[in-house]
């Protein structure tokens, strides 16, 4: 008899654990996707003597709806650059759009 009570309890607390694994994945499936990431478009630019960082982001940075300052930042992040040197005839790659 105990044994019996033993195994109908275990099936009970089973079947609630599968109850509720099955409503979590079903809730978490319902929930709406998460907005993909921006895509942004690169290009390799070659740097003319008398580039700066600053004077590059100036003349691309409109078309990322971006500041100067954060265009900087932008380019030095895409190029893992740590300082603001440049060199002429070197090569950076320049964010210059987002795509969906």
């Amino acid at each position: 008899m105990k044994k019996r009570i033993l195994c109908l309890s275990i099936i009970v607390v089973a079947v609630l654990l599968i109850m509720i694994g099955v409503r979590t994945i079903w809730t978490s499936a319902k929930q709406e996707p998460a907005p993909a990431p921006e895509r942004i478009c690169f290009e390799v630019y070659v740097v003319h003597s008398n580039d700066t960082l600053w004077s590059i982001s100036e003349k691309n940075a409109s078309r990322l709806k971006m500041n100067t300052r954060d265009y900087v930042n932008e380019i030095k992040k895409t190029n893992g650059m740590s300082s603001d040197r440049i060199i002429a005839g070197g090569k950076l790659i320049l964010p210059y759009g987002i795509y969906e």
